[in-house]
């Protein structure tokens, strides 16, 4: 501006001038473009953080048991339902490999199956059992998904665990009174058809194991006068020669005297009395 004016006066009023519109024009950026760039950011900052809360609150309340875990098996983190479900605090697993909460037969299984997460992204439905912090086991179906993919690969998985301890047991006992359902009416079978009574209490032993709808079976078929006049057992206690041998020598247990007299069905709590085996 100097080669323009040459009046000192007008040359330092026009710089005075020249500041103001600098100043003023940076008001008015800021105004206009800063303050709403700050604002936008501030806004998207707390977007962020309400959205990493209510993620917090959901992992933390959720009803399923849920673990963070890298891709060492580490426990990175983990909601509080650890607690109703394994009886540890989260800080008693945080920090610690998954093989202190799965049962060891299912650890090469669980190996296999981070592996996959972290090249495919997912592993659904896999079964294990877990050890709680009292030594006992439960039945679980996992969900996993990887996060935070890099080079390729899943750094952690996401792991959703369900327990179905109740289902598993349930299941267990359908399975069984199947069993015991099967054996029935293959006994009611071999009743209507087999006239040789010896082959009928060997066929009725052999068909009550067989379905492993019972462990081992000991029948006794007795005369008027109650003398045994047939024994057969089936299955794998072998504390039954004892009671056959007392049977045959006419030592007649007191739960089997009860049985004849009363001609009813006992159920007893101890299966053995004195070392001799009792049905029940």
């Amino acid at each position: 501006m100097g080669w323009f004016v040459s009046d000192i006066r007008l040359y330092s009023l026009l710089q005075t001038y020249k500041g103001w519109f600098f100043v003023l024009v940076t008001g008015l950026s800021f105004l206009f473009y800063v303050i709403p760039q700050i604002n936008e950011i501030n806004n998207s900052y707390e977007q962020a953080l309400k959205a990493k809360e209510d993620y917090r609150s959901i992992f933390d309340t959720a009803a399923n048991l849920i673990t963070s875990v890298d891709a060492e098996g580490i426990i990175v983190d983990c909601n509080n339902q650890v607690q109703n479900f394994l009886g540890y605090k989260r800080e008693e697993i945080i920090g610690y490999s998954m093989a202190k909460i799965i049962h060891p037969d299912y650890l090469d299984k669980a190996s296999q199956s981070l592996q996959q997460i972290l090249e495919t992204g997912y592993s659904y439905d896999k079964e294990y059992k877990m050890v709680r912090k009292d030594g006992t086991f439960i039945d679980v179906i996992i969900n996993s998904s990887g996060m935070n993919k890099t080079n390729g690969n899943y750094e952690r998985t996401i792991c959703i665990i369900n327990d179905i301890t109740e289902r598993k047991t349930s299941e267990k006992r359908i399975e069984y009174l199947t069993s015991v359902l099967k054996s029935i009416r293959n006994v009611n079978q071999l009743i209507v058809t087999e006239n040789d009574k010896f082959k009928l209490v060997q066929g009725i032993c052999a068909s009550l194991t067989e379905s492993h709808s019972f462990y081992s079976v000991w029948i006794c078929l007795m005369d008027h006068n109650q003398n045994p006049i047939m024994i057969e057992d089936c299955g794998g206690d072998s504390k039954f020669s004892i009671l056959s041998s007392k049977m045959k020598n006419g030592e007649i247990p007191d739960y089997i005297r009860t049985v004849l007299e009363t001609n009813e069905l006992l159920f007893v709590d101890d299966p053995y009395q004195g070392n001799i085996p009792i049905m029940h």
